[in-house]
């Protein structure tokens, strides 16, 4: 299981300056306005996966799901980078 719908053990926050915490067994973000795109992101990396999430997205801010993304140091300072399913608001 990726969330173990309690804390936030093994994922760390890359990126940005949002703020990520657990409320009601569900991981939610609040995002820090005019920074740069913030990631949660799993400690462990995964093979073949299905993902299944829910999700409430305020309708002005850019949100997506990142997945077999990297951050590495010799791109772009770290930024987390990959596919990513964009978040329609709508």
């Amino acid at each position: 299981m990726l969330f173990n719908g309690k804390n936030l053990d093994g994922w760390k926050q890359l990126n940005g300056k949002a703020k990520y915490k657990v409320i009601n067994n569900e991981i939610v973000g609040i995002s820090t306005l005019k920074t740069p795109n913030s990631f949660l992101c799993s400690v462990e990396e995964y093979s073949d996966f299905i993902l299944e999430f829910e999700v409430i997205v305020d309708p002005v801010v850019n949100s997506g799901v990142q997945f077999r993304s990297k951050s590495l140091a010799e791109y772009n300072n770290g930024r987390v980078h990959g596919y990513q399913f964009e978040l329609d608001p709508q």
